[in-house]
């Protein structure tokens, strides 16, 4: 009897051999993943400036090499030499405190006396000393490890550094033709592919430029706020408020209420005033310059961001503070999409 069809068979051990090699791949590939998402993420913010240069008449790789050094010197150059004036300030911070006469044994006893209920709760002086010396001790542990940690962790973040900038040029030079290889061999309908192209530019990346744009505004808000009122470290407040203005509901709120702390403990009145209203120009930047990034178009949900920036930073780690909400806005777009798709292949989702 002659078989009703071909035989599958050749297709099977293809898609075997396939689905083998695709493994290997994958596992070989995994751990600079971030580097390549990384890297692409920022080819797709950076289109602007590549298509600038090609209309000035640059090559294509001439135009990535300069969109790539520009990155370089003018975003990453700078944010790391901010980021060691942080930590310069943030040292010199802690040693000042370590040399007031005031934060010895005796003058913090002085203070505990004046308050009966903390006084209570502390004890005598001798368990307050008790109490210092363990949590010095185990903050010291902690400390020494994170230590650890970080000096073992910079030659792999240098890596991945500098496959980031890599994977940034060639996706610049052949980011476009790569897309465009990968849904022609995929099973998606021409229109489905178009509108999941106008989805990522138009939802995710817009969702990364205006989470950027409100972020980099409460930022510089903070970081001048406290350089013009004097209070202590005014980078490493502008660093924090930076990272914890992509956090919804949180933002800046816990550097500006530290600096009013500050002012109130030191009995600068009006330099409190000061602070609070910086704490207000923060919080009302964000609610300004997002909507202009995101020229009218709908915004992500601020539950739904807060629950994509704390799932990105566990799975990404404090890269994923961006990579969260792109991987969700692509999730919410092929979500939006599906509807369309399931009734050209004849299936009813409204039942």
């Amino acid at each position: 009897m002659k078989p009703n069809g071909p035989s599958r068979a050749p297709l099977i051990a293809f898609l075997l051999i396939l689905s083998a090699i695709g493994y290997l791949v994958l596992r070989m590939m995994a751990p600079y993943v971030l580097a390549l998402f990384l890297g692409g993420t920022m080819a797709a913010l950076a289109q602007p400036l590549f298509r600038a240069a090609r209309r000035a008449k640059l090559g294509p790789r001439l135009s990535a090499g300069v969109v790539t050094v520009g990155i370089l010197v003018l975003g990453i150059t700078p944010a790391a030499l901010f980021s060691v004036q942080a930590v310069h300030q943030a040292a010199s911070f802690g040693q000042d405190l370590a040399e007031r006469e005031d934060l010895t044994l005796e003058g913090l006893w002085r203070y505990v006396e004046r308050v009966p209920r903390v006084q209570q709760f502390v004890g005598d002086q001798e368990a307050l000393r008790s109490q210092l010396i363990g949590a010095a001790r185990r903050s010291a542990g902690l400390l020494s490890g994170a230590l650890g940690r970080l000096a073992k962790g910079i030659p792999e973040f240098l890596l991945q550094l500098a496959l980031t900038v890599v994977a940034l040029y060639f996706f610049l030079v052949d980011g476009k033709g790569f897309v465009d290889w990968l849904l022609a061999r995929s099973a998606l309908h021409p229109d489905v592919r178009k509108r999941l192209l106008d989805s990522l530019h138009g939802t995710a990346i817009a969702t990364v430029w205006a989470s950027l744009a409100a972020a980099a505004a409460q930022s510089l808000v903070v970081f001048l706020g406290f350089l013009i009122l004097g209070a202590p470290t005014p980078f490493l407040a502008g660093g924090a408020s930076f990272i914890l203005a992509w956090i919804p509901m949180v933002g800046t709120a816990p550097i500006t209420l530290s600096g009013v702390a500050y002012f109130y403990l030191q009995g600068e009145l009006g330099r409190m005033i000061g602070m609070l209203a910086t704490a207000l120009i923060a919080g009302l930047s964000d609610n300004v310059v997002r909507p202009l990034v995101l020229g009218g178009g709908e915004g992500m949900h601020p539950f739904v961001a807060l629950l994509s920036i704390l799932g990105g930073i566990e799975v990404f780690g404090i890269f994923g503070v961006f990579l969260g909400p792109i991987v969700v806005a692509l999730f919410i777009s092929l979500f939006d999409i599906w509807p369309a798709l399931a009734q050209r292949a004849g299936v009813d989702v409204h039942r």
